[in-house]
C-alpha cells in the first residue's frame, strides 16, 4: 500500500497536505486521469513511469522514448531500495519516496512541485558534503592511470630494452622489460633468463626457428614441414587452404615453438606423451595416402614390427646396408673371418691359439685381424660381427 502525500503551498507560504492512500504493490504516475499520481504538467506523458514494489524495493519502469531522474540521474529503469529512499523527478514535479522500516506494508510518497530554482539549490546543497569538488572528474582519472599504465608497462620496458644493448646483458640489475616475461624458463634454459635477446632477437617479433638453431644446430626437421602440416588430424578446411597458400610461397608452416613452449616455470622438460605421435601416426595412411610408414598407434599394442638396418652386402670397400623385418629372419654379411661366435667360442681354435701361443693376445689386439675377401659369413640378425 502507498502513502500519497501530495504538498503545496499557499500564497502565505503555508504548506498544504492532502493524503490519499493506494492499495496495491503498484503506481501509475502521469498526466492521464486514470494515473494514480495526477501530474498537471504538459511536460509529462499521460502515463510516463509505472513503479511497482519488488522484493525489498521499488522497480522503476518508463515508457519507451521517454526518462525521468532518479537521484539525479537520467535513466529509462531503474531501482529504489525501501530502506534507503529516494527521489524521482519527472518535468516539475518531485516524488520523494521516504525510507519504509523493515516488515512495513505502507510506503509513503511526497509529491510536490518544484521551480528549476529549487531543483539546483537542492543539487547544491547535496555538494556542499560531496568530495567531488575536490576530487578529479572520472574521465580524467581514467586518462590518467592509462598514461602511467603505458609509461610502466610500455615506454619504460621499451626503454631499459634500447638502454641494454649498450651494456652487458648480465648486469645484475633490475630491467623493466622483464615485467614482459610470463613466467620463468624452464631448467634447460635457466641460463638465458636475463638474456631476453637470445631468443627475442627483434623487437615485438616472434621467435623465429633461426634463433632456435643458432644454438641447437644439430637438430634436424621432423619431416618436410609441408607434409608433417598435411598429416595433422585437426586440419580443416580453412588451414588446408592457408597451408596450400604457405607452400605456394615456401613459408614454412610449423616453428619450433609450436612444440617446444617456453615461460611454462622453472621445471625440466616433460616427457614426451605416446599421444604426441600416436595423434598423427595411429591413422596417418588415410591423410598421406603415398606414406611409406605404416600406421602406429601404441608401441606396445598397436605398434608395426621394427625393421632393425644391417649389412646385406658390400660393394668394393663399402657397405651396403638395408632394412628387413625380423619375421623375415635377415642376415648380415660382416664380410669377417671369425665373427662373434667363432671368435668367443671357448672350444675354438683363437681361444686355443691365445692360450698356447705366448704373446698372441697382445699382438692381436694391436694388428687386429685382417678381412679376407673370400670368407665371408652371413650372421642371423641381430648379431653384429666386430
Amino acid at each position: 500500500m502507498f502513502l500519497i502525500r501530495t504538498v503545496s503551498h499557499s500564497a502565505e507560504g503555508r504548506e498544504i497536505v492532502r493524503s490519499t492512500r493506494v492499495e496495491g504493490d503498484r503506481l501509475v504516475v502521469g498526466r492521464g486521469a486514470d494515473c494514480d499520481i495526477h501530474l498537471t504538467d504538459l511536460a509529462v506523458a499521460l502515463r510516463h513511469v509505472t513503479i511497482e514494489r519488488s522484493a525489498g524495493r521499488l522497480a522503476v519502469t518508463v515508457e519507451e522514448g521517454l526518462t525521468v531522474e532518479l537521484n539525479g540521474r537520467k535513466v529509462k529503469r531503474g531501482a529504489i531500495e525501501l530502506a534507503a529512499g529516494g527521489d524521482i523527478l519527472i518535468a516539475s514535479h518531485a516524488l520523494r519516496f521516504m525510507p519504509t522500516p523493515a516488515g512495513s506494508d505502507e510506503i509513503a510518497v511526497n509529491v510536490e512541485r518544484v521551480t528549476e530554482s529549487e531543483v539546483k539549490l537542492d543539487r547544491s546543497a547535496e555538494r556542499i558534503f560531496s568530495l567531488a569538488s575536490v576530487m578529479p572528474g572520472k574521465r580524467g582519472a581514467a586518462w590518467a592511470l592509462a598514461l602511467l599504465v603505458l609509461g610502466i608497462f610500455l615506454a619504460w620496458p621499451v626503454y631499459t630494452y634500447y638502454q641494454r644493448q649498450q651494456r652487458e646483458a648480465a648486469e645484475a640489475r633490475f630491467h623493466a622489460d622483464e615485467m614482459w616475461s610470463s613466467g620463468r624458463l624452464s631448467k634447460a634454459h635457466a641460463a638465458l633468463e636475463r638474456d631476453c635477446t637470445a631468443c627475442h632477437v627483434k623487437p615485438f617479433e616472434a621467435v623465429r626457428d633461426t634463433a632456435c638453431a643458432s644454438c641447437h644446430s644439430g637438430i634436424h626437421d621432423h619431416a618436410n614441414p609441408y607434409r608433417l602440416a598435411r598429416a595433422r588430424p585437426d586440419l580443416g578446411r580453412w588451414a588446408r587452404f592457408q597451408l596450400a597458400v604457405k607452400e605456394k610461397f615456401d613459408i614454412p608452416p610449423g616453428r619450433c615453438v609450436d612444440c617446444h613452449t617456453e615461460h611454462e616455470g622453472s621445471q625440466r622438460m616433460p616427457f614426451t606423451a605416446q599421444r604426441f605421435c600416436s595423434d598423427c601416426h595411429s591413422d596417418l595412411d588415410s591423410r598421406l595416402p603415398d606414406t611409406k610408414l605404416a600406421d602406429a598407434g601404441d608401441f606396445g599394442t598397436a605398434h608395426p614390427q621394427f625393421r632393425p638396418a644391417f649389412i646385406a652386402g658390400w660393394n668394393g670397400d663399402r657397405a651396403q646396408v638395408a632394412r628387413a623385418l625380423l619375421s623375415s629372419r635377415p642376415t648380415e654379411d660382416s664380410g669377417l673371418k671369425f665373427p662373434h661366435d667363432l671368435h668367443l667360442s671357448a672350444t675354438g681354435g683363437v681361444a686355443q691359439i691365445a692360450r698356447l701361443v705366448p704373446g698372441f693376445r697382445s699382438e692381436a689386439r694391436m694388428q687386429g685381424l685382417p678381412r679376407s675377401d673370400h670368407g665371408r659369413r652371413a650372421l642371423p640378425a641381430g648379431r653384429h660381427g666386430g
